[in-house]
């Protein structure tokens, strides 16, 4: 499959961040190389120490190209779940699957990430086209889980309940022996999603407590969204709340009472100056190490 990247200046200008990032792991990459070849030189090839530098370095340069993917990852992540802007998230996505897990196994995961920002958007043709894409291939279990999910909740928001419940129990059945951390995530979408199929106040009300708990933002807004669904106030109190703190989730667009009003999303991004830090600082280490090595070689 093929995509193209918005023509969002914000969307460029937040993946060229990235990009720079990425841009330095290449440059502290290629002077370390140097630095090798230099140290090389001075110990005439000495097999013993020449073999402990290389390999120093190549766990150096592996540790920060894993954290640049962490943080790559993160940053993506972040966009739909605390900034809820799922197409910066599709763009964010994109330039992933461009880049990073081009050509690898990975790609898959990337996929069905981009179906979830397609369907956060409202864009459920999209979202459609990607997982029956992902479906015709053989997937991992993480990413049938991924993509059954999903269906699950596109059923719902097309109002295809009977088709949702039927994902659902697939879906039950795949969960059976994953990972705990993601199969408790999983079920409680499920209960979620199937509570409000059927319409049960109860176990909503019980839904809703864990929601108010948590920090994520797009937990907020499902929060809203149920309130407003199911525990609407006379003044259409939760209504308005989603409208205007819901970002650009599709189901809090549709709350607002007039079309032609707009919101502006102005959840700021979380900040991670700690991976920038460090990064400029490796670069400046392995610029210091490479003119070392230089000097060591000319003397």
């Amino acid at each position: 499959m093929e995509f193209e990247f918005s023509n969002n200046k914000v969307h460029t200008e937040r993946i060229k961040k990235l990009k720079n990032l990425r841009l330095i792991y290449r440059i502290i990459e290629f002077l370390l190389l140097i630095m090798v070849i230099n140290f090389s030189l001075v110990t005439k090839f000495e097999f013993i120490p020449v073999l402990l530098v290389v390999l120093t370095i190549s766990v150096l340069t592996g540790f920060m190209y894993y954290f640049y993917i962490v943080h790559a990852c993160n940053v993506t992540q972040e966009s739909l779940f605390h900034e809820l802007n799922p197409k910066l998230n599709i763009d964010y996505n994109i330039y992933l699957l461009k880049t990073i897990f081009k050509g690898t196994k990975s790609k898959k995961y990337v996929l069905s990430d981009i179906a979830t920002g397609y369907l956060y958007d409202g864009n459920f043709e999209k979202c459609k086209e990607i997982l029956n894409y992902l479906e015709k291939d053989k997937m991992d279990k993480l990413v049938k889980i991924t993509v059954l999910e999903k269906k699950m909740m596109l059923n719902y928001f097309e109002n295809k309940y009977k088709e949702a419940l039927k994902v659902k129990e697939e879906l039950l059945k795949e969960l059976e022996n994953a990972n705990k951390k993601i199969k408790d995530q999983i079920l409680f979408n499920i209960e979620m999603y199937t509570a409000l199929i059927e319409k049960d106040k109860d176990k909503l009300t019980i839904i809703l407590k864990t929601l108010k708990k948590s920090e994520k933002n797009i937990d907020k807004v499902d929060y809203l969204y149920i309130k407003s669904q199911f525990f609407e106030e006379e003044d259409n109190k939760y209504q308005k709340k989603l409208a205007f703190e819901g970002g650009d989730i599709f189901y809090a667009r549709e709350e607002l009472e007039d079309q032609s009003i707009t919101t502006k999303n102005n959840i700021k991004p979380k900040k991670h100056k700690g991976f920038k830090n460090i990064s400029i600082i490796l670069l400046i280490v392995s610029i210091i190490a490479t003119i070392i090595s230089f000097i060591a070689y000319f003397l």
